[in-house]
């Protein structure tokens, strides 16, 4: 099961890895209800959102969930962002646009 942002709907090659996409929302407290409700493998978040971050949404999640993948997506190519995430246990941290080749190596990795 995967909650996503729309960030990465078009890409990759989900089925064939054995994901479901459950929810996608631009919302963060919407998110973090779905996530509470269905425990999801993975999130994929955009790191700059309405009302908090998606570090935040990290840690929202940690608090509760730690084995919870997490896949930022973010427009930034800012070191903090990616230290945070990184200390936060992301899986990976991948620059916006991102391309159907490295969506689908992110999906295999997974």
């Amino acid at each position: 099961m995967v909650v996503d942002w729309p960030t990465i709907t078009g890409h990759g090659k989900w089925k064939e890895y054995g994901f479901n996409l459950i929810f996608q929302t631009t919302r963060p407290q919407e998110a973090i209800d779905v996530i509470f409700e269905n425990h999801p493998d993975v999130v994929f978040t955009d790191i700059r959102m309405p009302m908090f971050s998606g570090i935040e949404l990290m840690e929202k999640v940690r608090s509760k969930f730690d084995n919870v993948e997490f896949v930022i997506i973010s427009g930034f190519a800012e070191f903090e962002y990616a230290r945070k995430a990184i200390s936060l246990g992301a899986f990976e941290y991948c620059l916006k646009p991102l391309d159907r080749q490295v969506a689908d190596s992110l999906l295999e990795r997974l």
